[in-house]
């Protein structure tokens, strides 16, 4: 008899062999009671080894326990490879209960598969119920086995713990014994040798070390058993939770109805036909891979046929990008070969006309996405903002037809920029949009469009306030037209309906702010150099003029122009000639100072001053350190000015003040502005607390010099706006020099003396008129999707800059296209579109290829108009210019002849009584004596007498001069004239008849005086602004309308007006914040004076006239390094005396580290106050000829701080010295 071939250990044990299972001979007659999960894990091995098919494997099973028949073979397959990978898993952990377990539990046939078979349904739900019965009960057997192994484990777990409590019991005793045991030891030690109670104590210890090993192996199995019995419960609620899946399994399967299975065939039937479907798609795309891939750029199988939407689509994303005309094709065929793979070249694409086209096309299209949102939306807020580029102003519209959904209508070249021509285009934007639309019904759409705009945004300029009031007078008047009956609605209905809710941009308010608070801290710093004299670089010679005034007058304060120029000195972005920019950021990288946190100044950008300014007070130390130290040699006249500036104590005061001013409200105001959670209602309130502090500093700015200031602004959900407290923050806050927080606290009440004017210029109806209290809810859901801020006309404006810079060629409607679908994001759009509604995606690009033409010819009228009526606005200047000239021609003759009829013009004193009296009255002579000040004036003259200001003025503080000051002006203004001219040597007052009480002076006053002076002066016109806000807004109209005309001369009437008052412009001179343009800053300050590249100067500049405290000794033949103003030269000492020394210089090469003796011998006489060095070593190089010093970089570095410590920050003059 052949013998039988074993399949596993486990399977032999059972009487399982391979023999057995193929039917081949007959064994046990119930393998059901020895078919383990080890077994069937075995026979899993043996069919991987042997790569025995499941279909052999599944006739084994069928063979050992059968009734498998509707099990399929992946079932079983997991089954099997589940016990495998279970045995594996134990082997490898050597977790012998796992083996045990195994070899114990009876396997568990997997669930047959339920037939689908509707004939049979209910035999097979009656068997599944048995079968599920069957299980539950199987289940509950389970359960019940597991019970008990857990009820043996707490048992043995018990049983173990006795055991420990008696082990350490006796361990205990044991440990009593040896301590006693210790003790006779002790005892006795003297009676034994110290060799043996060594080893005494070592066996000791070595037990001790054994009980405490036994003690812990005990707990780690005491802690095992635990681990052990959590698993067994985990174990057992798991079967719970098993139990009751199936039951409530059972319960929903008898449940279930004809209705299930018929919906099943009916899903199976669907995903034949999806089937169907894919594999035809299959087949296409296999086609297109066999014939190879190509691309359907036109919509016929002609070559003139138009281009697709597609490409059109592609080709107007392109141009929003800013990829020019020349280019477009290029990219696409580019992207197209390398990256799709496609068999194209750039021929097949459009051509360049066709790109210069599309941008029109992307126009209309961005057009009727605005005009389908417009249609749809409700509440819609209307912006509008005005700029102007090489002359030629331009109107931008936008409108809010959702949450944070702003999208751009329309920006149009206009002739002017007055509220009419404002309006004219909005008309011709919104009947665009009208138009594409529906060109069929434009009037009607026209009207229901603007009967949808219920609020506006703006600027709060003055034309911007009169436009406001014209579109809501048009709207008014079509809303009748729109809204059916109309004549039915009671009058309060009509009013409300009418009005319109016009907001502006709160953040322009940080212009206001900068522009008042710089004049304010302008008036303080003429009360600050009452006490300290001129400030910073008004001393230095350069920077005055001939009468030693300070020369450098933009009309800011004196803290922004240190602002400016340090920013332009060391700010990324700055002055690229004069600037130390890069060496001051390897300055900042060495002191551990990361990021220079200075900006380049922009004057037109929010809260710039501010920002700049607590960034420069953050600088302040470096700025200064790095001329000190000598790092960066002051050798431009705007590096002396920010050395000059940053010195001075007031200046950083100042600069201090706005510093505060950014962390504490400005920075914070913004942030909560740009919170998308604060509504534009919600923003009275912190207004209001806003104005209440700023009230309150302006009287004592204390609070604001501490640090744990409370916060000004919380959102909705009640977090509170922090200020961002940075290194900047705490340098601002860091300052221990009382002089400088008293000049601190100065500067900060007089800046919130100038902003409390501008928040009652800019915020009138939130702090006191319709905002101000609560608003009705009808309100608050109008003004729902309305932005706090104009800023998307300003980024419209800078893109639309953009592309005038980068396509000076492109017109005006292909710049608006681009603007359009960039900035309203139109390609999104448009995939939306192709994904959702391809109809309407086709319709809207085949519309907008059909009225390209149409709309270039309005758009090609428009700007014809606006030419004409610019050249008809010129002309009309030219004219006015001419009547004007006549004008002051003919009352200038008329002056000249009332002055030589009375004895004029003067041209002394004694003319000037002689005059006097031949006028006789006296109202006569005030009239004589204005006409011949008027006669004097011109250009020239006020140049010449600008250190006395005013004496061309009639008035003083709003009171007439009289005859007597008008008089004493006159001789002064002769005086000077005379001796500008040369015309006498030898005048005097006393000669001209002019006293010393008579001439301008300083007075000092009392520095608290004059501060509450500038306060009672902000808060004349803090009450001026709140009482005449309405007046003001009436006079917009005729201001705004009449924006194009010419002011009027001062010499149109004929002897000047009685008195000379301040008046404050419509268009809020807050606004105008630029001051002067930082261009003539850099020219002002951009004298580089630097050295000559190549060579030895011509001429070396030495400054004399300096004093340095402790000269160098040197002594004759030594070599020094000497200072002079272009650089620092070595010589050799030939004679020394007091004073001064002969030196034999040396040459400077090419290579401005080497130097070389001249031909020619250049022996000097040097001041000995300009020795930088002594015993300085020269080396020479190998050829004996050429020098260099091995200090070179140490000597630069004394040179530099040298040169900034005398030459660049005082007053000093030139003297050249030849070879």
């Amino acid at each position: 008899m052949n013998p039988l071939t074993p399949i596993g250990e486990e399977c032999t044990k059972h009487g399982i062999f391979l023999e057995v299972v193929n039917g081949n001979v007959n064994s046990y007659s119930k393998w059901d009671e020895h078919m383990t999960e080890m077994v069937v894990a075995e026979m899993e091995i043996y069919r991987s080894r042997h790569a025995i098919p499941w279909k052999a494997v599944k006739q084994w099973v069928d063979q050992l326990s059968g009734n498998i028949h509707d099990v399929c073979e992946q079932t079983l397959r997991t089954s099997f490879q589940k016990m495998k990978q279970k045995r594996d898993k134990a082997k490898r952990n050597h977790d012998t209960k796992t083996i045990a377990l195994m070899k114990s539990q009876i396997y568990q046939l997997p669930n047959k598969r339920k037939l689908m078979n509707t004939t049979s349904n209910s035999q097979s739900l009656t068997c599944n119920h048995h079968r599920m019965e069957e299980e539950i009960k199987q289940k509950d057997k389970e359960l019940v086995h597991a019970y008990k192994q857990c009820h043996e484990v707490e048992i043995e777990m018990s049983k173990y713990k006795d055991q420990v409590i008696k082990e350490k019991q006796q361990l205990a005793k044991q440990q009593k014994t040896l301590n006693a045991r210790e003790s006779v030891l002790k005892a006795r030690v003297e009676k034994y040798k110290p060799k043996n109670v060594n080893r005494r104590e070592k066996r000791r210890d070595v037990k001790i070390h054994e009980l405490e090993y036994t003690v812990k192996e005990v707990k780690t199995e005491l802690q095992k058993t635990n681990e052990k019995l959590q698993r067994c419960r985990v174990l057992a609620d798991k079967y719970k939770a098993s139990r009751d899946y199936f039951k409530r399994k059972h319960s929903s399967s008898v449940k279930k109805s004809e209705t299930e299975v018929s919906e099943r065939m009916e899903n199976q039937r669907r995903l034949k036909g999806d089937i169907i479907t894919l594999q035809k798609c299959l087949e296409h795309l296999e086609q297109q891979v066999h014939d190879g891939k190509e691309l359907c750029l036109r919509e016929g199988q002609n070559m003139n046929s138009p281009y697709s939407n597609d490409v059109r689509h592609c080709y107007m994303s392109l141009s929003s990008l800013g990829v020019s005309a020349k280019n477009m094709s290029k990219v696409t065929a580019t992207v197209l070969k390398t990256i799709g793979k496609f068999n194209i070249e750039e021929s097949d694409l459009p051509g360049e006309t066709f790109c210069k086209l599309i941008p029109v096309e992307a126009n209309l299209v961005s057009s009727m996405q605005v005009a389908r949102e417009f249609d749809e939306a409700t509440y819609v807020t209307q912006h509008s903002d005005g700029t102007s580029r090489d002359g030629t102003k331009v109107i931008d519209f936008e409108v809010t037809v959702g949450e944070n959904t702003t999208r751009t209508s329309g920006l149009l070249e206009v002739h002017s920029g007055s509220a009419d021509t404002q309006l004219n285009a909005f008309k011709f934007i919104i009947e665009k949009l009208s138009a594409l639309r529906d060109d069929k019904n434009t009037a009607n759409i026209t009207k229901t469009l603007i009967s949808k705009i219920k609020n506006t945004m703006g600027d709060q300029a003055a034309t911007q306030k009169s436009f406001n009031r014209k579109l809501e007078e048009y709207r008014a008047s079509i809303l009748p037209d729109v809204i059916q009956h109309w004549g039915e609605l009671d009058g309060e209905t009509r009013t409300h309906m009418s009005a319109m809710n016009h907001m502006f941009c709160n953040l322009h308010a940080l212009i206001g702010c900068a522009t008042y608070g710089d004049s304010a801290l302008k008036l303080l710093e003429q009360s600050w150099r009452t006490k300290y004299g001129q400030l910073g670089v008004e001393n230095l010679r350069e920077f005055q003029d001939k009468s030693g005034n300070y020369a450098w007058k933009h009309g800011d304060s004196a803290t922004q122009r240190l602002v400016r120029t340090v920013c332009d000195a060391i700010a990324p972005g700055g002055n690229q000639q004069a600037g130390c920019i890069g060496d001051f950021a390897t300055f900042c990288q060495m002191q551990g100072i990361q990021k220079v946190e200075a900006k380049a100044f922009r004057a037109n950008r929010f809260n710039i001053l501010f920002q700049c300014a607590a960034a420069i007070y953050f600088h302040r130390q470096h700025v200064a350190s790095v001329f000190n130290d000598g790092y960066v040699k002051a050798g431009n006249k705007l590096l002396r000015a920010v050395l000059a500036d940053i010195q001075s104590k007031p200046l950083l005061a100042g600069c201090r003040g706005l510093g505060i001013i950014h962390k504490q409200v400005t920075q914070p105001y913004w942030t909560f502005i740009e919170n998308r959670q604060v509504h534009i209602i919600d923003i009275s309130k912190p207004v209001q607390s806003l104005y209440t502090k700023l009230e309150e500093w302006s009287q004592d700015a204390t609070p604001l010099l501490d640090s744990h200031l409370p916060c000004i602004f919380s959102l909705p959900n009640g977090c509170e706006v922090q200020p961002t407290k940075d290194d900047i923050f705490h340098s601002l806050y860091n300052e221990h020099d009382a002089e400088i927080n008293e000049l601190t606290k100065q500067a900060l009440e007089t800046i919130c003396c100038g902003m409390r004017v501008v928040f009652e210029r800019r915020f009138p109806d939130q702090l006191h008129g319709k905002y101000a209290a609560s608003v009705s809810d009808e309100t608050r859901k109008e003004l729902q999707h309305t932005e706090k801020t104009n800023r998307r006309g300003e980024n419209d404006f800078g893109y639309w800059s953009y592309l005038k810079q980068i396509k000076p060629s492109l017109g005006m409607l292909a710049a608006e296209g681009t603007t359009m679908f960039r900035c309203n994001n139109t390609s999104a759009w448009l995939d939306a579109l192709t994904q959702n509604d391809q109809d309407e995606f086709n319709r809207v690009l085949n519309k907008a290829r059909k009225e390209r033409t149409k709309w270039e010819k309005k758009y090609q009228k428009w700007q014809e108009e606006n030419e004409q009526k610019r050249a008809d606005t010129l002309k009309k200047q030219a004219e006015e210019f001419e009547r004007k000239k006549s004008k002051k021609n003919t009352q200038e003759e008329l002056r000249l002849k009332f002055i030589q009829d009375h004895g004029g013009p003067c041209t002394t004193d004694a003319k000037v009584d002689e005059f006097i009296g031949n006028l006789g009255s006296k109202t006569n002579q005030v009239k004589g004596l204005r006409a011949h000040i008027n006669y004097l004036r011109n250009p020239s003259s006020m140049s010449q007498l600008s250190s006395y200001p005013g004496v061309y003025k009639f008035s003083k503080d709003g009171k007439a001069l009289t005859v007597t000051e008008l008089q004493i002006n006159l001789k002064l203004i002769i005086r000077e004239l005379r001796v500008a001219n040369n015309l006498s040597s030898d005048m005097t007052q006393s000669d001209n008849g002019i006293h010393g009480d008579d001439c301008p002076v300083v007075v000092s006053c009392d520095m608290d005086d004059e501060i509450a002076r500038i306060k009672a002066h902000y808060a004349k016109q803090v009450y001026e602004a709140r009482e005449g806000c309405r007046q003001h807004d009436k006079d917009d109209t005729t201001t705004s309308d009449n924006d194009n005309s010419s002011e009027m001369s001062s010499d149109d009437s004929d002897t000047g007006s009685d008195t000379d008052t301040d008046t404050d412009s419509d268009t809020n001179s807050e606004d105008t914040y630029t001051c002067d343009t930082d261009e003539n800053i850099d020219e002002t300050l951009n004298d580089s004076e630097g050295e000559t590249e190549l060579g030895e100067p011509a001429e070396k500049k030495m400054r004399v006239n300096m004093s340095l405290s402790g000269q160098l000794s040197v002594s004759n033949g030594e070599m020094v390094a000497v200072a002079y103003d272009d650089t620092w030269y070595i010589g050799q000492v030939l004679e020394t005396q007091e004073n001064t020394m002969k030196v034999n210089y040396m040459e400077r090469c090419v290579n401005k580290h080497n130097f070389i003796w001249p031909h020619t011998q250049d022996i000097t006489q040097t001041d000995r106050k300009f020795v930088i060095c002594n015993n300085v070593v020269v080396v020479p190089d190998r050829t004996l000829r050429y020098f260099h010093i091995e200090n070179n970089d140490e000597v630069q570095r004394t040179y530099n701080r040298y040169w900034n410590k005398f030459f660049a920050v005082t007053n000093r003059t030139l003297q050249k010295r030849r070879k």
